[in-house]
């Protein structure tokens, strides 16, 4: 059975919150995002970004392959008003700043469940720039948004052993609410890791339990068509891209950076952490390479 690795940073909603059980708990979300912004600061680039970077040229600095991801999402937005910005699952906020320095938004709210996330979003001193410490589901939104996005997060939103129906039911739920809580119209972007067309063999199938239990707990990666569905009259695809090589280079640079400052990361942890993630840096460039996995980025319109 897959299970939360153990922590005891105490839950932002009760067990019997009515959406706390199809997903990551709150405390399975911690256990990975809070382990200290000293240690992150060590393997990724200067601003922050946790997610699969968007590549030119193999060869260029990680911070701009980072941003150019960025600005891929923020670009749909293009020709139309984008006063109010919302990202789900907003990291440190590297596009919530990108937003409103770059693309003149007036207001950019982010919703996290990590308090590390959340305080440092808060404290870059931009009145223009929140972080709410919420789930997703108890968001709710002061006017209309022009624009959403959701990067590398609904990877959380269901937990491992739910039907394929169930699955679906769940991603409905997260469109149904962003829907909304969105002007007609408005673009919503959403990257998420994606099984891919390999099934996995013994070996994978070990190092994806190891994922599963001591990296990213109690969480399961949608298919695309599953995403598909469950947008179905809420959102119109508009573009669609699986940058599975775009990964296994942003986690070989991961690795590199962490095995570099491995003493430093070992200051800020401790050693068994820094060697479960040279693990898990390591083993998932494997998955993406062979395509197991891939690494889906959908552009999509609001209907309605």
């Amino acid at each position: 059975m897959i299970r939360a690795a153990p922590c005891d940073v105490p839950a932002l909603v009760e067990p019997n919150h009515p959406m706390s059980a199809p997903g990551a708990s709150i405390e399975a979300i911690q256990y990975h995002y809070d382990l200290g912004d000293a240690f992150y600061r060590l393997w990724l680039d200067p601003t922050l970004t946790y997610t699969c970077a968007l590549w030119d040229d193999p060869a260029e600095p990680l911070e701009r392959a980072q941003r150019r991801k960025i600005r891929h999402y923020l670009d749909a937005t293009r020709g139309a008003p984008l006063r109010r910005v919302l990202d789900v699952g907003c990291g440190w906020g590297s596009l919530l700043r990108v937003a409103v320095e770059e693309y003149g938004a007036e207001r950019a709210v982010g919703v996290t469940v990590s308090r590390n996330q959340h305080a440092f979003v808060n404290a870059i001193g931009d009145p223009r720039v929140e972080a709410r410490l919420e789930p997703w589901q108890d968001h709710r939104a002061d006017a209309p948004y022009d624009a959403a996005f959701s990067i590398c997060a609904i990877e959380h939103f269901a937990r491992p052993g739910l039907s394929r129906a169930e699955r679906v039911a769940i991603y409905r739920g997260f469109f149904k609410h962003v829907h909304g809580m969105t002007r007609p119209g408005a673009a919503f972007g959403l990257q998420s890791i994606c099984w891919g067309a390999r099934r996995p063999d013994e070996r994978v199938a070990e190092g994806l339990f190891f994922m599963a239990t001591e990296i990213f707990p109690e969480s399961e990666w949608p298919r695309f068509a599953e995403l598909a569905h469950a947008a179905e009259g809420l959102f119109e695809i508009t573009a669609v891209r699986n940058d599975r090589m775009d990964y296994v280079t942003t986690l070989a640079r991961w690795h590199e950076a962490l095995t570099a400052n491995r003493d430093a990361a070992e200051r800020a942890s401790d050693a068994a952490t820094v060697a479960r993630y040279l693990r898990f840096l390591s083993f998932a460039q494997v998955i993406f390479r062979e395509d197991y996995t891939g690494l889906l980025r959908i552009s999509m319109r609001r209907a309605g």
